[in-house]
C-alpha cells in the first residue's frame, strides 16, 4: 500500500477530508540501541558537585550501566498542495516516538509521543518559503552538517553548544544557547541561487517584556556538489523580572540580556570520502567576573553542599570530522575541543563509528563516544565559619565512555 494511501486512511479515521490530504506522505524512522555507559567521574564526585534542594545541578553518576535507548525515533506526515500561480501550501507534522518506552528514566513523562519535533505550515514559490511553527533553526542547518553519527548522544549532548552538561553529566560552565529546533517561530528561506541560499528565523513566544522578538537567527549557506560552506548567527534576548515590595506597593522591573552565538562549517563529501570542520563561539552578555574560582559549600541540615553557580564565560568549540565509505559500510571519526576563555577547564570529545547498510532504509551501527573534562590548576573556594579559603585543586580528569550498538529503519 502506498504511503499516501496509508496517510489518507489515517486521516479518514480522524474524520479529515481525504481530498485535502491527497498529497500527504506518511513517514517515520525507528532508531533503537543498547548503550553501555562507563562514567569515570570519581574525583569530580568527590568535589561534591551534586544536586541541590533547588534542583540546580544533576547528580554525578559513577556507576557502569546498560540501557536500551531511543535515538530520536519519529513518525510524521508532510506534503503540499498546489494553489496555482506557482505557489504551494506546504506542511509537516512530526512526533518524536519513544520506541523502547519510558526512556531516559521517564524524562519524557512516560509518554510514547514526545519531543520538540518539526511541526509547521507555510507557503512556497518563486519568492522562497515562509513557514510558521516549530522548526529546525538556521544555526543547526549550518553546524548540523557534522551531525552524521547514529547515536543521539554524539551531537546535541556533547559538542553542540547548548546547556551546561555533556552526556547528562554537569560541566563547570554554560556551553551555549543553541537549539536544533525552536517553537513559536517564523522562518523565511530564500530561493537557491546556484547553491547559495539564506535563512532567517524569529521567535515570538508571547512572553511580555522589553522585546517583541525573543530570539532571532540567520544563516548563509553554499551547497554545490560535494562542497558545503555556511555561517550562522543567533541572539537570545532574555528578559529577567524582579519584584520589590515597599509598604503596600509592589514594583516590577525587567532587565534585558542579549546573548550571542556564532557558528561556521565547511565540508567536502563525494560519497566515498568526506571531511568537515566547524567552529562555534558563545558570547554571553553576563560573562564571568571576579577571580577564576568555584565555590564549595559544606552540607548543612537544610541543604546539600557542592560547587555553586554555573559560570558564564566566552566559549569556543572546534570540531574536525571525517567519513570513509566502502561498499555497504561507513567509517566515521570526530574530535572536538571546547574551551571557555577565562576558566582553567577544557572539554574534549572523541567519537568513532562503524555503520553497515543492510539496505537503503535499514542500517546497523556500532559507535563509541568519550568525553574528557580537564581541570588544569583550577582554584576552588571553600566556605568556612570564619569566611572563605581559596586553594588550588587539580583533580583527575572527569571522563565519560559510551558504546552504542543499534539498528535504524526508515519508511
Amino acid at each position: 500500500m502506498k504511503k499516501s494511501a496509508i496517510a489518507v486512511a489515517v486521516a479518514t479515521a480522524l474524520g479529515t477530508s481525504a481530498v485535502a490530504l491527497a498529497e500527504t506522505t506518511l513517514y517515520g524512522s525507528a532508531r533503537v540501541s543498547v548503550d553501555w555507559t562507563n562514567p569515570d567521574m570519581s574525583d569530580f564526585a568527590d568535589l561534591n558537585y551534586r544536586a541541590t534542594p533547588s534542583g540546580s545541578f544533576q547528580t554525578v553518576n559513577t556507576n557502569k550501566y546498560l540501557q536500551v535507548w531511543d535515538n530520536n525515533s519519529r513518525l510524521g506526515v508532510r506534503g503540499s498542495e498546489d494553489l496555482g500561480s506557482g505557489i504551494s501550501a506546504i506542511y509537516q507534522y512530526e512526533f518524536g516516538v519513544d520506541v523502547p518506552g519510558d526512556n531516559n528514566n521517564g524524562v519524557n513523562g512516560n509518554n510514547y509521543f514526545y519531543g520538540n519535533r518539526p511541526r509547521w505550515v507555510g507557503l512556497k514559490g518563486d519568492f522562497g518559503a515562509l513557514t510558521l511553527g516549530t522548526q529546525f533553526t538556521p544555526y543547526y542547518n549550518v553546524i548540523g552538517y557534522t551531525d552524521t553519527f547514529n547515536s543521539s548522544k554524539t551531537f546535541n549532548q556533547n559538542y553542540f553548544l547548548q546547556g551546561n552538561s555533556t552526556l547528562d553529566n554537569p560541566v563547570l560552565f554554560q556551553k551555549g544557547i543553541a537549539r536544533s529546533r525552536r517553537g513559536s517561530s517564523v522562518v523565511y528561506t530564500t530561493p537557491n541561487w546556484y547553491g547559495l541560499a539564506a535563512q532567517g528565523m524569529v521567535v515570538m513566544n508571547g512572553t511580555p517584556g522589553a522585546n517583541n522578538v525573543d530570539q532571532w537567527e540567520a544563516n548563509l549557506t553554499y551547497a554545490n556538489g560535494p562542497w558545503f560552506a555556511g555561517a550562522a548567527f543567533l541572539q537570545d534576548r532574555d528578559v529577567t523580572y524582579t519584584q520589590s515590595q515597599a509598604g503596600s506597593r509592589t514594583t516590577f522591573t525587567t532587565s534585558d540580556e542579549q546573548n550571542n552565538q556564532y557558528g561556521a562549517a565547511v565540508g567536502w563529501d563525494n560519497k566515498q570520502f568526506g571531511l568537515a570542520f566547524s567552529w562555534q563561539g558563545y558570547r554571553p552578555d553576563n560573562t564571568l567576573r571576579g577571580p577564576n574560582a568555584f565555590y564549595i559549600t559544606p552540607p548543612t541540615a537544610t541543604s546539600a553542599g557542592g560547587l555553586t553557580g554555573v559560570q558564564y564565560d566566552t566559549v569556543n568549540a572546534y570540531t574536525v570530522q571525517g567519513q570513509y565509505y566502502f561498499g555497504s559500510e561507513v567509517l566515521r571519526l570526530s574530535g572536538s575541543y571546547i574551551k571557555p576563555k577565562d576558566l582553567d577547564s577544557k572539554l574534549y570529545v572523541f567519537e568513532a563509528g562503524f555503520q553497515h547498510n543492510l539496505s537503503k532504509r535499514t542500517r546497523l551501527w556500532l559507535e563509541y563516544i568519550r568525553t574528557t573534562q580537564n581541570f588544569d590548576n583550577q582554584d576552588f573556594t571553600v566556605a568556612t565559619p570564619t569566611g572563605t579559603r581559596t586553594f588550588d585543586v587539580n583533580p583527575d580528569d572527569a571522563n565519560m565512555n559510551v558504546v552504542s550498538a543499534g539498528i535504524r529503519h526508515d519508511f
